[in-house]
């Protein structure tokens, strides 16, 4: 049987085009998880897939709320959007739910195990590939690696551009002639282009497993996975400071190439139930 009872999920927002987005997510997405997750007897989830389904529901249902949040507010804060990313821990598992490009990261012996992949409509790795079929068959186009040419991730909460007002949104591109009316007319707006439903990965923990590194594209995008477990690896060494290592993480990535903000929380698996942060 599966619960979350008593597990608080930590978790990542990454806001773009303004605050209102990512501000509402911090306030509302927790609770939206505990509340999907907690059932009315008090009883656990019957299964993972069961905790899946919760997540979906918390994210989906925190979007919609979300849009209609933002459609009252004027200008440039109302077309704003986010990254999600949340993690439940408990004694033998972790579940991950994302939406978007911050990333999650198991530190398993000495080596990085990623727990999300990268929500983006460019590149290589099987989830820019899969995200990229998904875009395609829901009729959307990408140009220079961004959704409809300017969005940098393909799943996102809020960004009612790229949903409920994708009509304003192309509109706006005819009368900057980013497009022709032709090419508008034979889009399909029937499906969803960019979406808040989120991946969800569940990973059985064993006694190897360290830490876990939660952290936006601003660390991401500069280092690797492995890097980013081994420096941590490096600061514990010095200091058995999660808090410390965190910090210095980040100073580091903005040393190497960084010029993005960087959120980094690190959760400790080691001699606790993997409730520890």
């Amino acid at each position: 049987m599966w619960s979350f009872c008593g597990r608080i999920p930590r978790g990542v927002y990454d806001g773009h085009s303004g605050s209102a987005a990512v501000s509402y997510l911090r306030d509302n997405l927790h609770s939206a998880c505990i509340e999907t997750t907690a059932t009315g007897d008090g009883a656990p989830l019957a299964t993972l897939e069961d905790a899946t389904a919760a997540l979906e529901e918390a994210f989906l249902t925190t979007d919609a709320a979300l849009l209609k949040h933002l459609s009252s507010i004027s200008g440039g804060e109302g077309r704003s959007g986010s990254t999600g990313t949340v993690a439940f821990i408990r004694k033998d598992t972790v579940v991950v739910g994302y939406v978007g490009d911050s990333r999650v990261v198991l530190c398993r012996g000495k080596s990085a195990v990623d727990l999300s992949g990268d929500h983006r409509p460019y590149g290589k790795a099987p989830s820019a590939v899969a995200e990229l079929k998904r875009l395609k068959e829901a009729g959307c186009w990408v140009n220079h690696g961004r959704v409809c040419g300017t969005l940098a991730v393909s799943r996102a909460f809020g960004d009612p551009l790229y949903k409920n007002d994708r009509s304003v949104m192309l509109e706006e591109g005819l009368q900057k002639r980013r497009f022709t009316k032709k090419f508008v007319e034979r889009l399909d707006l029937s499906k969803d282009w960019v979406t808040a439903k989120p991946d969800v990965t569940h990973t059985t923990l064993t006694p190897d497993d360290q830490f876990v590194i939660l952290a936006s594209d601003g660390l991401w995008d500069c280092i690797k996975s492995q890097e980013a477990v081994q420096f941590v690896l490096q600061q514990l060494a010095k200091k058995d400071d999660l808090q410390v290592a965190s910090q210095e993480l980040a100073k580091f990535a903005l040393r190497e190439r960084g010029s993005d903000n960087i959120s980094i929380i690190l959760i400790d698996l080691r001699a606790t139930s993997g409730t520890g942060l």
